[in-house]
């Protein structure tokens, strides 16, 4: 049978450099933490590796799952070796996924495969890697025998993962499974090995250029008997990613973009498909773009930054200012309460009488001075409340400059009686 019928699907675990790290394999806590056991015999690597992922697409699965009886939750296994002849292993780790797809099928078994694991750890520990090799094997078949469901896979060393039909243990199941799915327009099979997928790509992979949650940046192909045109369907994933961050406006998503066309360059330096005709991308004009426009987010939040900071130094000099106003104003205002010595205090009590006197006009213009203050200052930020002012002046001009005329006869007024009581007292 040809290889692309034996594994129908592929996928590739995106990797930089180009060689993945068959040791770390296992390390991961997303979305929950892994159980695993990667160790090295004499002749080979041997993985052992289980997760709990919510498959369910309820926003309150833990009520929803009590509720019905019935859990979104699945455990994933891999089991997996990689058999060499040389201490730097093989280029390729082959074995089998496993899924454990109710909660009573894990419940069953997860003591048994829990001790089996401590049982090989232990070996490896005492350095008995012949004893932990044997204990692997027999912790191999106790999953093969219990978990629901089964798929054969391959890794190789440059990321590229294929993976075969999924197998049930219950026919029936199955049977009925894929029957349901397909009165709902979906391949119940695909569905499966792309699950499977997703498991082990997170097993493997560390997410450095995207969010952790982003499943779909890579799917799941299905392959013919050329074998190129899933691996160019990766590389249009892959772009595709790469514009859709581009039209974000903030240097966290640009960044990204950069991230994704470097795993983009090294997916294609890996296959060879440098000179494909169906991959007419311009690489380095649009890592040139992103660039610029990383540039050009610097810039803007550097003047940002600066006319901040100076808004900052005027802020706390026009309340420095304010505060010792205030402070003034209560010395005068204070003779007016203590009438003990008032003829010692004359101008005090007559400033104090036309402070009382005017205290509303004198609140209505430390507002508006400070609302200027605020508009002069949210104006370097282009702010969008600002232009909505100054819209607002330009289409009701006439209301404007009425405002404007009444807030400048207030000032004008109450400048003209603390001159009237001035010149009366001198």
């Amino acid at each position: 049978m040809p290889l692309y019928q034996r594994f129908p699907f592929a996928g590739w675990i995106p990797n930089a450099s180009g060689r993945l790290s068959f040791r770390q394999i296992g390390e991961t806590h997303h979305p929950t933490r892994s159980v695993s056991v990667n160790f090295k015999s004499k002749n080979a690597r041997h993985i052992i590796a289980f997760q709990k992922r919510n498959l369910s697409d309820s926003l309150f699965s833990g009520i929803t799952d009590l509720v019905s009886g019935r859990a979104g939750s699945f455990w994933f296994m891999i089991i997996g070796s990689d058999v060499s002849q040389n201490a730097r292993g093989s280029d390729k780790v082959t074995g089998s996924v496993l899924i454990f797809s109710t909660k009573q099928s894990w419940k069953r078994n997860k003591h048994i495969i829990r001790q089996s694991m401590n049982e090989i750890r232990q070996s490896i520990l005492s350095a008995d890697l012949d004893r932990a090799h044997l204990q692997f094997r027999a912790a191999k078949r106790i999953c093969y025998a219990a978990a629901d469901i089964k798929s054969c896979f391959q890794i190789f060393r440059n990321g590229e993962f294929f993976i075969s039909f999924p197998r049930f243990r219950d026919a029936v199941i199955e049977d009925q499974s894929s029957k349901y799915a397909a009165e709902k327009g979906h391949d119940f099979r695909y569905w499966i090995a792309n699950q499977m997928y997703f498991f082990v790509r997170d097993i493997c992979h560390n997410h450095q250029h995207h969010e952790a949650n982003t499943d779909t940046v890579i799917v799941l192909q299905e392959r013919d008997s050329s074998d190129t045109k899933w691996r160019e369907n990766i590389v249009y994933s892959l772009f595709h990613f790469v514009v859709k961050l581009r039209r974000e406006n903030d240097e966290r998503h640009l960044n990204q973009a950069l991230g994704i066309l470097a795993y983009a360059d090294a997916y294609i330096g890996i296959t060879g498909l440098k000179d494909s005709p169906n991959l007419s991308y311009q690489r380095q004009a649009l890592t040139s773009s992103i660039s610029a426009k990383i540039g050009e987010i610097v810039s803007i939040d550097r003047k940002i930054d600066s006319a901040r900071s100076i808004s900052n130094s005027h802020r706390a000099l026009y309340f420095g200012f304010w505060a010792i106003l205030f402070a003034i104003i209560a010395m005068l205002v204070q003779p007016q309460v203590s009438k003990e010595n008032k003829d010692k205090y004359i101008t005090l009590i007559y400033l104090s009488e036309w402070f009382a006197l005017y205290l509303g006009e004198l609140l209505v213009i430390f507002v508006s001075l400070s609302l200027l203050f605020w508009y002069y200052s949210r104006i370097k930020y282009n702010s969008r409340f600002m232009r909505d002012i100054l819209i607002f002046a330009q289409y009701n001009l006439k209301l404007s400059i009425t405002l404007f005329i009444v807030f400048f006869m207030i000032s004008c007024y109450l400048i003209l009686q603390g001159f009237v009581i001035v010149m009366n007292y001198v």
